[in-house]
């Protein structure tokens, strides 16, 4: 049960902080955004949180040897991870080309 706990808990982190860099791009046009660095790093790492969560799943499931629940939900961990990745990575970097190339003007 303390899995399913965490497994809900690290999904929550992630969607908390998946539209981070959104927040730091409505702010874009504010002089003085100091910290638009802040939220891509608090999405990245609630990222990586959730993939922490996820393989600490994986490996509860192998260490009780349950091997049917690994098997059948291996695939699908693989895609959501997946998909977690390129979520999380094509908002940061269009934040980071934006707030580059503010900077550079």
């Amino acid at each position: 049960m303390l899995w399913y706990v965490c497994l809900t808990w690290a999904a929550l982190c992630w969607f908390n902080f998946m539209d981070t860099p959104g927040y730091s791009l409505v702010g874009y046009n504010n002089h003085g955004n100091r910290y638009w660095a802040l939220y891509p790093i608090m999405s990245v790492m609630a990222c990586i949180v959730s993939l922490c969560f996820w393989s600490l799943y994986s490996h509860n499931l192998v260490r009780i040897e349950d091997w049917p629940a690994f098997i059948d939900t291996t695939g699908a961990v693989v895609f959501a991870a997946v998909s977690l990745l390129v979520v999380t990575i094509i908002p940061n970097v269009t934040t980071l080309f934006a707030y580059l190339g503010k900077i550079q003007e």
